[in-house]
């Protein structure tokens, strides 16, 4: 337990994982204000684009992460990536609401915030997920990013122009706005577990098996 909370600080002494996870905060903080000055802005519409854009940015610090492991400690550091993500998440859940009172409406939809807050942590579960499976398995930094940004958007968008709206939902992208909707039902939420299995967890338990350590 303890490496893998000191992996966890790894982002917090690594200068550029700082900065990146820096970027991130700042990006969600900085769209939660822009939406709260919105005066008919409500939890939905605050909480989608926060978790949206945060999720942009926070892959990239999971691939990074699992560069810099010693295949020793990979297991150690992508359980650590994973508290930062809650991390993330719990303060995408807090810019959310800042966003809302900034707004200061009527019916804001405080009611499905709880949906709202666990989607969105499980969000960014997901989108590190994305990032370490990419960064165990595509070795280069540059094609990792590329792959890791262009590739679940891309193909969401691909899919979406050709009619496959079934295949669609199958898509982090797609999985993103419905989590951060508050209207989430037992089906959707299988869904979307069986998503962060296939694009998340698949990959990185793959990636940690390729990448074990030799005896």
């Amino acid at each position: 337990m303890r490496g893998v909370f000191a992996e966890a600080r790894t982002v917090l002494t690594r200068p550029g994982l700082r900065w990146l996870l820096v970027v991130t905060l700042l990006l969600g903080a900085g769209t939660a204000v822009l939406l709260g000055l919105d005066s008919s802005a409500g939890v939905v519409a605050v909480a989608g684009p926060v978790h949206s854009v945060m999720s942009i940015v926070l892959p990239i610090i999971g691939i990074l992460m699992v560069r810099a492991a010693d295949p020793g400690e990979l297991l150690s550091t992508v359980a650590g990536a994973l508290v930062v993500a809650v991390g993330v998440g719990l303060a995408g859940v807090a810019f959310t609401a800042l966003g809302v009172a900034l707004a200061d409406t009527g019916p804001t939809g405080w009611d499905r915030f709880a949906a709202v807050a666990l989607g969105g942590v499980l969000v960014q579960v997901m989108t590190l997920l994305v990032g370490t499976g990419v960064g165990l398995l595509v070795r280069p930094l540059v094609p990792a990013i590329l792959v890791d940004v262009v590739l679940p958007v891309g193909l969401w968008a691909a899919l979406g122009a050709v009619g496959l709206r079934t295949l669609q939902q199958w898509t982090p992208y797609a999985v993103v706005q419905d989590l951060t909707s508050g209207r989430m039902a037992a089906p959707d939420w299988a869904l979307a577990l069986a998503v962060v299995l296939l694009w998340g967890v698949g990959p990185t338990a793959l990636g940690l098996l390729v990448r074990r350590p030799t005896r």
